[in-house]
């Protein structure tokens, strides 16, 4: 057990990480100019007392702000059938940040608790079943404190702005890849049961809740011959080669990949495919114009370029010298740098037969940049299970503006985040009742299960956009 000090401690590590929770709301945010939190690093609207310094109450001098807003230059060039739409402070403006600090300081201590007590795994406290015993128990405290802090930034700065930025989703992609080389057994607990007894107690991997290979190119003379033979990953096993030079270059794939859709680049068909690829390619790299004017001729590149570069020669570095050292290291690596990849690139298909489909955007990127860290963070199972909950969770919302107003448009990322955290402090039911044997169970075949239904997705939506025409609603 936790002694009770410890946890007097925590509700301090949960004050202050709140802080720096609202300090990055204000400080990531796009459009935002100036910033209420007295530790922001933009420009400050309210007075700089002292009690504005103490966490939680702090925010209770905020009121002052009553009819000022964040957005000054836009408030100043807007016409008069504008003003309306720009946020301004009201009297209960302030509740929200100081929400935001409370329930991290509640949350935090409550978190360390329902980890350590066994109440998350759904199974009695034995730190000799847990791999790495009593520090993985922290190693999970720590890393998920930090995630759930880096979804709740993003659920905020995108239910304000309709934008995630990606400062929070490359910070819990490195925290990510270092928590998984550094500690491999900190994944998410996959427990096996005797009867009613825990048998064993290990992190998911890529191929879970199958094997994950021991050696290269391991033999399928023991699987069912023909198509029930396809249920089970050791029949893909000789095709991937995880432990081989093949599964290496893998993972160094899903990194370039990652890379490739960050980097801000200008991606369009209108003239033709190999003046597109020009057009990317300049973008990114950003030449020196050949005409003088009066811009400037020579051009940097944007700092995202330089950041997702950086990422990627990480990724590769910690790959290769993981890659070398084998064994449980390189299962965590392996896993999480696939389980990244699918989880970013099942999304972006998404986004793309969604915006073909309907002639607009139907998903935000930054919805994709954060299915990017949630498959990184949990394994592409977790991100499986996190989108359709997601959409489940936005429905009624989405009826609700239906009904009220004209606009039914949404921000994804809002719940895609409560959907995140809901599975993750749900975790053992979730994954152990209703998803392991039923839908992860099928092996391989799960993949064509979900390339049809992404087929089936374009045919469906034209369905709704019949729908919506014969009712007489806005296609909006």
């Amino acid at each position: 057990m936790i002694p009770w000090f410890w946890y007097v401690a925590l509700v301090g590590v949960g004050l202050i990480l709140g802080t720096l929770i609202n300090k990055a709301i204000y400080d990531w945010a796009w459009f935002v100019e100036c910033s209420p939190s007295p530790y922001s690093s933009k420009k400050r609207v309210a007075v700089d007392v002292a009690w504005r310094y103490v966490p939680v109450i702090g925010w209770w001098w905020t009121r002052s702000l009553v009819g000022q807003t964040l957005y000054p230059t836009s408030l100043e060039n807007a016409n008069a059938d504008e003003r309306h739409l720009i946020p301004v402070f009201t009297k209960y403006s302030f509740l929200r940040p100081l929400l935001v600090e409370l329930i991290c300081g509640v949350g935090v201590p409550w978190l360390a608790w329902y980890y350590s007590s066994g109440a998350w795994m759904g199974v009695n406290w034995n730190p000799e079943l847990i791999p790495g015993g009593f520090e993985t128990v922290w190693v999970w405290v720590a890393f998920h404190t930090i995630v759930i802090a880096l979804l709740l930034i993003a659920a905020l700065i995108d239910w304000d702005e309709r934008t995630i930025p990606d400062q929070v989703t490359t910070t819990g992609i490195v925290l990510a890849l270092i928590v998984g080389s550094a500690w491999p057994t900190a994944r998410l607990p996959n427990v096996e049961f005797t009867g009613l007894a825990v048998s064993d107690i290990s992190p998911i991997h890529a191929f879970s809740p199958h094997d994950f290979p021991l050696g290269p190119n391991p033999q399928t003379d023991h699987l069912p011959p023909g198509t029930l033979g396809w249920i089970h990953w050791d029949r893909v096993m000789p095709i991937l080669d995880p432990q081989g030079s093949l599964g290496l270059l893998t993972v160094l794939f899903c990194w370039l990949f990652w890379a490739i859709l960050i980097v801000p680049s200008l991606c369009t068909s209108r003239f033709g495919w190999r003046k597109a690829v020009w057009l990317a390619w300049a973008s990114v790299v950003r030449p020196a114009r050949r005409t003088k004017g009066l811009a400037k001729t020579t051009r940097r590149a944007n700092p995202v370029t330089w950041v997702a570069l950086a990422v990627m020669f990480l990724g590769w570095i910690v790959a290769v010298a993981v890659w070398n050292l084998g064994g449980i290291r390189w299962e965590a690596m392996y896993s999480l740098s696939l389980s990244m990849m699918l989880a970013g690139f099942g999304t972006w298909v998404i986004r793309l037969l969604g915006s073909w489909t309907m002639g607009r955007e139907a998903l935000g990127f930054g919805d994709v940049t954060l299915m990017f860290m949630l498959g990184a963070a949990f394994g592409w199972q977790f991100a499986l299970i996190v989108f359709p909950l997601a959409a489940v969770l936005a429905i009624g919302y989405v009826v609700f503006r239906m009904l009220t107003s004209n606009d039914n448009s949404m921000a994804l990322g809002p719940w895609l985040s409560a959907a995140a955290v809901l599975v993750l402090l749900f975790w053992s039911p979730t994954w152990h009742d209703f998803t392991r044997q039923s839908v992860f169970g099928m092996g391989p075949i799960l993949f064509l299960v979900i390339g049809v239904c992404l087929l089936l997705l374009p045919v469906s939506l034209i369905m709704l956009v019949w729908g919506k025409r014969l009712l007489g609603l806005d296609n909006s």
